[in-house]
Parts: structure tokens; C-alpha cells; sequence
């Protein structure tokens, strides 16, 4: 009783993603093997009591990416979506075989994607939320293919970049990755043949 009273008994968790444990005693004077388990204070027992270990998750990993690479060229946007820009539009639609941040301790929909640096001749899009450019989406919006980089109008350029990091609900960080877009951007109107080709990624780590 000294070391329950002293503080002396701890429990150590194995590190894994479960929220409960249990494990089973039994009391003794060293000569008596019966105890009373309160508030039954009139019959004593010999039988093993089991304790419920309550264990309330700690949110600390980082998250990672996992994948992160290009795609042949950007399309049309669709003339269904909310995306369509005047006189037409060209765009990229991101999935989760494109990007994708993983987390041990987080869903998908808890994994923020935040720019830190936005692309210089376009801009990203959650559908979710109309056509309005947007500086974050989750992993959940990539899986769900409502995100999207949309190329401005009349633009003539060779390349693009956007930074970002990502984060999770107890705000550990992956710190500054990039998506870089190399060779052939180009926009020559509405009918104009785009191809987004040789993306390639830097990762920073602080």
C-alpha cells in the first residue's frame, strides 16, 4: 500500500493505437489470501479483480507524404463543374495516386494540406467550395477528387510551384513541401492544347 500511496505504480503503454487495457489482481497480507473489494465490506473474496485501464490518445506523430508525382497534362475542366471559368479554363485534377499524406494517428479528413508559397500562374480550387481559390484542403477533398489546380486565363508559361506543409489535429507539422510543374504550360484561349508534363517535388524538412 506504501507504493500506491507514494505514487510508486505507473502504467506503461506499448505505443500502439489502442484505447483500453485490462489486468487482474488479487490482494494479500502475506498470510491471508481472502479481501473484501469495496463497498462489499461484509464478504470477502479470493477471485482476481480485473482493472479497466482507460488510455486517451496523444496525437503526435507527423504526417508524411507518401506520394507526390505529376501527370501527363492538364484538360479541360469539366462543363459540368462549378470550375468552368469564363471563356473556358484548363485545369488539373489531383487524386490520392497523385498526392497523398499519411498519418498514423489521423484520418484523412483531419490532414490539412496549408500553401505556404501559392502557384504563380494559377490556383487551387476545393470544388466543395465553388470555384473561389483556395489555401488548404484535406486528404479526405484528394481522395474525393474536389481538388484542383486551375491554370489563369491567357497564360503563356513553362513552368509553376506551390508550397505547402501539412498538419493534423494536434497540430504536428510536415514542414514545407513543394509541387513543381516543369515544360510546356501553356494557354492560347479556350481551344488551346495544354500539356503539363515532367512534374517533379522538392521536400524541405526543417
Amino acid at each position: 500500500m506504501d507504493d500506491l500511496n507514494n505514487n510508486m505504480i505507473s502504467y506503461a503503454h506499448d505505443g500502439s493505437e489502442t484505447t483500453s487495457d485490462t489486468f487482474s489482481l488479487t490482494v494479500t497480507d502475506g498470510t491471508h489470501t481472502d479481501f473484501y473489494v469495496y463497498p462489499n465490506t461484509e464478504s470477502t473474496t479470493r477471485y482476481p479483480q480485473m482493472v479497466t485501464v482507460v488510455i486517451v490518445p496523444v496525437d503526435n506523430g507527423v504526417p508524411q507524404i507518401v506520394v507526390n508525382r505529376g501527370s501527363g497534362s492538364l484538360s479541360p475542366l469539366p462543363a459540368d463543374s462549378d470550375l468552368v471559368l469564363p471563356g473556358g479554363g484548363l485545369g488539373f485534377k489531383f487524386t490520392g495516386t497523385i498526392l497523398r499524406a499519411e498519418d498514423r494517428d489521423s484520418k484523412h479528413d483531419q490532414l490539412m494540406y496549408v500553401i505556404t508559397t501559392p502557384p504563380g500562374h494559377g490556383y487551387m480550387v476545393d470544388t466543395k467550395f465553388g470555384n473561389k481559390s483556395t489555401l488548404n484542403w484535406t486528404q479526405d477533398a484528394v481522395d474525393k477528387m474536389r481538388v484542383y489546380y486551375v491554370l489563369k486565363p491567357n497564360t503563356n508559361t513553362t513552368s509553376d510551384v506551390f508550397y505547402f506543409k501539412i498538419r493534423d489535429t494536434g497540430m504536428s507539422t510536415f514542414h514545407s513541401a513543394g509541387h513543381r510543374f516543369l515544360k510546356n504550360i501553356s494557354h492560347m484561349g479556350p481551344v488551346g492544347k495544354t500539356l503539363w508534363k515532367n512534374m517533379s517535388c522538392k521536400l524541405y524538412r526543417d
